[in-house]
């Protein structure tokens, strides 16, 4: 998803401005006297709370604008309706080619709209045929991206990428180049599978 992509790589670029303001903090304490040390580290200091301020924002604009993104992606769309749902109306679809077919139109919210209707369609007749309310889904939804999920994700991407910001305040984390953070920009945005 481009957003996340785009918040990753801010993550990243914030990340090296940080590396480089901590190694000048520490050179700076160490060559200079302890009155010219402070003032050049407050400076510093100054300029990576700038800087984080300014990492921040981007991330909260990005934020929106994914979920402005997810709001358009899920209006729904006549044009959008391809022949496939001619399958749906005739209840011709099975679990197996319902998965492909989630798969297939991933990127169309109109269809993945219709193809949530007609899991849930189908599950609730399946259950209502075999007398048991508490069967298994037969047609499986997990799958399926809802402009509410997309929403949801990017709301969390942008308190983990906040968080991840946070963390290279250092503390017991260790700052801008602790293995934890590395990790976190390494692996963001992959642990929710879109």
């Amino acid at each position: 998803m481009k957003h996340t992509k785009e918040i990753k790589n801010v993550l990243s670029n914030y990340q090296k401005v940080a590396q480089s303001i901590e190694a000048k903090i520490k050179e700076a304490e160490s060559i200079y006297q302890p009155d010219e040390a402070e003032k050049r580290v407050a400076e510093l200091k100054d300029s990576l709370e700038a800087e984080k301020l300014k990492a921040q924002s981007v991330i909260k604009e990005l934020a929106d604008d994914g979920r402005a993104d997810a709001k358009a992606w899920a209006e729904l769309d006549g044009d959008k309706i391809t022949s496939d749902y001619k399958l749906l109306e005739a209840n011709a679809v099975n679990p197996e080619r319902f998965s492909e077919m989630v798969e297939k139109y991933k990127d169309n919210g109109t269809m993945s709209h219709l193809l949530l209707e007609y899991a849930e369609r189908r599950n609730k007749a399946i259950r209502e045929e075999s007398n048991n309310p508490l069967a298994a889904p037969t047609y499986n939804t997990g799958a399926i991206m809802t402009g509410d999920i997309l929403t949801q994700r990017y709301t969390h991407e942008e308190k983990s990428a906040l968080s991840i910001i946070d963390m290279m305040g250092g503390g017991y984390l260790g700052g801008a180049g602790s293995s934890m953070v590395n990790v976190a920009i390494e692996n963001f945005g992959e642990t929710l599978g879109v």
